[in-house]
């Protein structure tokens, strides 16, 4: 009896340790990323406005963005690349702390402090409309173990490549 009570006990304990040990895994990976790096080419369209006599003051961002995220859920994120408007290029170059939260499947990053190259021209209206200073909420989901997805409220926006 006193065997099978042993047996038992060690069943549970072994048990617990594993389901323990799933859980964290589960909420580790879910709410922090840890340290690691991820490159993504993306293009945007700034619509200045809908009206059709405006269109010339569009701009077509198209840029390389690369996420450094860092351990405490911060990270860093550097811009480069250039805008179009039809007209006048503009030339991109910043990098921008950032603070990111778990809210559910998605992920609230927070811009903060923004260094920017001597050669970057980006007006800031532009640079504000697709980087919020506020926050921005990004669904955030692995395609595969080298890859990224990252996806605003309505669509996906880009893939981002793991650097090793």
């Amino acid at each position: 009896m006193e065997k099978k009570l042993n047996i038992l006990s060690a069943t549970l304990v072994g048990l617990c340790v594993l389901t323990g040990s799933v859980v964290y895994s589960l909420v580790r990976s879910h709410h922090e990323f840890g340290e690691f790096s991820c490159e993504a080419n993306a293009t945007f369209n700034y619509f200045n406005s809908l009206d059709v006599q405006a269109a010339h003051d569009d701009i077509q961002l198209s840029l390389k963005i690369n996420y450094i995220f860092l351990s405490g859920d911060k990270g860093v994120m550097i811009l480069s690349g250039l805008a179009n408007d039809g007209e006048e290029t503009y030339f991109v170059n910043r990098r921008v702390n950032f603070s990111y939260v778990s809210q559910g499947s998605f992920y609230r990053f927070h811009y903060g402090e923004v260094n920017y190259s001597p050669r970057d021209t980006l007006p800031e209206e532009v640079y504000t409309y697709f980087f919020s200073n506020e926050s921005t909420f990004y669904h955030i989901r692995s395609v595969d173990k080298n890859t990224l997805m990252f996806s605003n409220a309505y669509s996906p926006m880009f893939l981002c490549n793991i650097e090793s």
